[in-house]
């Protein structure tokens, strides 16, 4: 589309059918700009040119996958059960008398668990996470009685066992030789380069009658109103980001059906954006920060607003269920 750079889907390099635009790193604040390419085709929007050494922006100390994401000896004994039932009860989609009550105690990151609601069957016969960090989503699923579970991701330090002992790989998903019943990307995919053969190498690593749940940003209404401000599209570790055309495009070539598509963004689309537009990084966007630059009264409404925008397929970040094309 222009130097030479094609659309990663379309494969177009026509730069009439494109829109360039300069972002901000804006997770830390690090002052530094990135191209960024929108095709006019498909909607996929890419970073133009990756930086060389992408491991300055996955900080040890400051990323927050990357830290220590333990959960054993954070609560007393009756917290930590309670906090599994809770999980337990959210994942396994059971009815529970004092759920609403406990979920007040013990929050849950339902936007971590939600793609498990999802699945057409829970599974037990392996899950793979793919960019898990030091492994949270792993140790929560282990809390609840899921075992056969591994992670890779290729920004930790080295091989690492989770709290609850769950294998953490250093590396790619190439890396990964077994097979599974679920492989998962949380809020990773949009981190991956390769992405086709990614998605190839997951066909093959999934078990017959497996499937693959990816959760990541959508290009939507909340680009439209704050194009280069949008805090979804985190320059530079995101390298596309989609809309439901092209990431369908995508998934079909790599062979596989996309089988469902599920909404689920917050109003931290408009609350960190607006932040952002007034220069605030997200590392500095407390709680104390948010009320005091956004108002309580605002976030509601914003908040209502995200409802409505995942119920008419317009929010920011969806959850697709992938199965292998028959």
């Amino acid at each position: 589309m222009s130097n030479n750079i094609e659309c990663m889907v379309c494969k177009n390099a026509d730069s009439s059918q494109a829109s360039f635009h300069s972002v901000e790193e804006m997770m830390f604040g690090m002052s530094k700009s990135f191209r960024y390419m929108r095709c006019k085709e498909c909607g996929l929007l890419q970073i133009c040119y990756p930086p060389q050494d992408m491991g300055k922006y996955y900080s040890q100390n400051r990323y927050y996958s990357l830290q220590d994401n333990s959960l054993k000896g954070t609560q007393s004994k009756l917290g930590t059960y309670l906090r599994k039932q809770v999980t337990r009860s959210y994942v396994l989609k059971k009815s529970n008398p004092i759920y609403t009550f406990l979920t007040r105690l013990y929050p849950i990151n339902y936007s971590t668990l939600a793609m498990f609601r999802e699945l057409p069957e829970l599974p037990h016969e392996g899950i793979l996470d793919v960019g898990c960090g030091t492994g949270y989503i792993l140790n929560r699923l282990y809390e609840i009685g899921f075992r056969d579970l591994l992670g890779v991701d290729l920004f930790i330090e080295r091989d690492l066992l989770t709290s609850y002992g769950v294998k953490v790989m250093k590396g790619e998903i190439h890396d990964v030789s077994d097979q599974f019943k679920l492989i998962m990307f949380n809020h990773s995919f949009e981190h991956i380069w390769n992405q086709l053969t990614v998605l190839e190498r997951t066909k093959v690593l999934l078990l017959p009658n497996g499937f693959c749940a990816i959760q990541m940003p959508v290009m939507n209404e909340a680009w439209k109103i704050y194009r280069e401000n949008w805090c979804q599209i985190d320059a530079p570790r995101h390298f596309f980001i989609h809309t439901e055309k092209s990431f369908g495009i995508l998934a079909e070539r790599a062979g596989f059906e996309i089988t469902r598509v599920l909404y689920n963004s917050t109003s931290s689309q408009f609350a960190a954006s607006e932040l952002y537009k007034i220069g605030i990084p997200l590392k500095k966007q407390t709680k104390s920060v948010v009320i005091r630059e956004i108002g309580a009264k605002q976030l509601r409404v914003w908040e209502q607003q995200a409802t409505e925008f995942n119920t008419t397929c317009k929010g920011d970040q969806a959850i697709f269920i992938l199965r292998v094309k028959v």
